[in-house]
C-alpha cells in the first residue's frame, strides 16, 4: 500500500531556472515567448468529496481526503488497484515537472465531465485534490499562467489533442517539448500512437525482448513519466499469494490495454465517427459538454 510518506512534495520556490527573481516575479507573467514547453496530466476520474457526507481526517495526514477511495468516483476495476494513489501521485509529479522546469514550461491539466453524478469535471477536480492536500503552495504554481485546464478530453488522445489547443490558445504556440505524467502501462499508447499521430514522436525499431521503456524511450521531444499502479497486500495474503495475484493483475492489464486501446487505435488513431474509441467517447460525455469546445 502507498503510504502518506510516499507521496510528497518538495514545495520551495525554484530558483535557478529564472532569469532572475526579481524579473519572474514583475514580468514573467506577460513574458509568455519564454514558456515553450508542456506537460499533460491525463485525469482518469473525478475527485468529490462535496457528494459524501463531511468527514474529519487526522489533522496530522493532510493526504487523508485524497486518499479515501470514497471521495474518487471510480469505476469496479480502478477501485480494485486503489488508483486513487495513482491519481495523487500522477500530481505529484506533473507539479514536481512544472517545479524542475518553472522559468519554460505550463502544466495542463486534462480531463472532462465524464460522470454522471456530478457536473464537475476531471481537470477541476484534480486541482482540489491538489488544494486539498496541500500541493499548490509554492507562490510559482499560477493557475490560468503556468497551470491550465483543458476540459473537454474524453480518452487518451484527446487528453493531448486538446491540451495542444489549450497550450496553443494560451501561449500562440506549440510547445517544443512535450512531458506526459501517467500510467506506466499507458507509455505505449501514448507514444506510439498519440505522439507519433500528431507528429512529436518517431518510434525506434523494435527488437524481441524490449522492455517499453527501450521500445519507446523518450526522446528530445517528448518524456514519459510513469506512475503506477500501486497494489497493495491484503492482510490475510501470504507473500506467494500476492505474486500470483501480482503476476495475474499485470498479465491482465496488459491484455486489457491490448485490445482495448492499442488496437482499437491503431486502426483508428483519431477515435473518429463510427469506431469504437467513438462510441466510448460519447458515453464519458454524459453532460454534452464536448459540443461546446469550439465556442
Amino acid at each position: 500500500m502507498l503510504s502518506k510518506q510516499e507521496i510528497h512534495i518538495d514545495l520551495k520556490p525554484v530558483q535557478d531556472t529564472m532569469k532572475s527573481t526579481e524579473d519572474y516575479k514583475e514580468g514573467w507573467i506577460t513574458d509568455y515567448p519564454q514558456i515553450e514547453n508542456m506537460i499533460i496530466l491525463p485525469c482518469h476520474s473525478v475527485f468529490a468529496p462535496e457528494l459524501n457526507e463531511a468527514k474529519d481526517y487526522p489533522k496530522d495526514d493532510r493526504f487523508a481526503i485524497g486518499m479515501d477511495p470514497n471521495n474518487w468516483l471510480m469505476a469496479s476495476f480502478q477501485k480494485k488497484s486503489n488508483d486513487q494513489y495513482s491519481f495523487m501521485k500522477h500530481m505529484e509529479h506533473a507539479l514536481l515537472e512544472l517545479h524542475a522546469n518553472i522559468g519554460n514550461t505550463a502544466l495542463v491539466v486534462s480531463g472532462g465531465f465524464t460522470k454522471p453524478e456530478i457536473e464537475k469535471s476531471e481537470a477541476s477536480s484534480y486541482l482540489d485534490m491538489a488544494k486539498a492536500v496541500g500541493f499548490l503552495k509554492n507562490p510559482y504554481f499560477r493557475i490560468g499562467t503556468n497551470i491550465l485546464l483543458e476540459e473537454h478530453a474524453r480518452d487518451s488522445y484527446e487528453n493531448v489533442l486538446y491540451s495542444l489547443s489549450t497550450f496553443y490558445k494560451k501561449f500562440q504556440k506549440f510547445p517544443k517539448k512535450i512531458t506526459i505524467v501517467g500510467f506506466g502501462f499507458k507509455r505505449e499508447r501514448f507514444l506510439s500512437s498519440h505522439l507519433t499521430t500528431l507528429g512529436y514522436y518517431k518510434p525506434t525499431k523494435e527488437i524481441k525482448g524490449m522492455k517499453d521503456e527501450e521500445k519507446w524511450p523518450d526522446s528530445v521531444h517528448v518524456k514519459y513519466v510513469s506512475q503506477g499502479p500501486f497494489l497493495e497486500k491484503s492482510e490475510n495474503q501470504s507473500d506467494e499469494e500476492f505474486k500470483v495475484y501480482e503476476s495475474e493483475f499485470w498479465d491482465s492489464l496488459g491484455k486489457s490495454e491490448r485490445e482495448n486501446a492499442l488496437a482499437l487505435f491503431n486502426v483508428n488513431p483519431f477515435g473518429s465517427r463510427g469506431s469504437k474509441l467513438y462510441d466510448k467517447k460519447i458515453a464519458r460525455d454524459p453532460w454534452n459538454k464536448n459540443s461546446k469546445y469550439l465556442d
